[in-house]
């Protein structure tokens, strides 16, 4: 039942609001850098637009998938050689870079609760080796 004097309310959905979001917040980062530009161009007597075709273009990337989301920082990939060589709860190597000089990064220095690996245990690509067969001929 409804009760006399509501009125429906449509409120527009999550992606909506995310994508108004971020661009909210695109815009503000665009306009406050803009100021900054334009500022140092007034103090330092630069020109204001060589600053900003050249700084406004590149300087601000911001990326958004298809929804409007932020895109999200890309992990790197740390060189096995370089990883801490600490065995984390589900088995796997400790994925942070080792401290210089050590073997083991700020965490895992003191700690393991979960054990450790060696170098041995970490060989990726072991391949065969690779024999060849040179015909010797009898000197005469």
């Amino acid at each position: 039942m409804s009760q006399v004097g509501e009125t429906p309310v449509s409120l527009p959905s999550v992606v909506t609001i995310n994508k108004e979001l971020n661009n909210l917040v695109i815009n503000t980062v665009k306009a406050r850098v803009k100021f900054i530009l334009s500022d140092l161009s007034e103090h330092y007597g630069l020109p204001q637009n060589e600053l900003l075709s050249r700084y406004m273009t590149d300087a601000i990337k911001i990326e958004s998938d298809e929804q409007g989301n932020l895109s999200k920082k890309v992990k790197k990939q740390i060189p096995i050689e370089e990883r801490c060589l600490a065995k984390i709860s589900n088995g796997e190597l400790c994925s942070r870079r080792h401290r210089p000089g050590q073997k083991f990064c700020g965490g895992h220095l003191d700690s393991r609760p979960n054990g450790e690996m060696s170098l041995d245990d970490l060989v990726v690509n072991k391949t065969k080796p690779v024999i060849t067969v040179k015909k010797v001929q009898d000197p005469e």
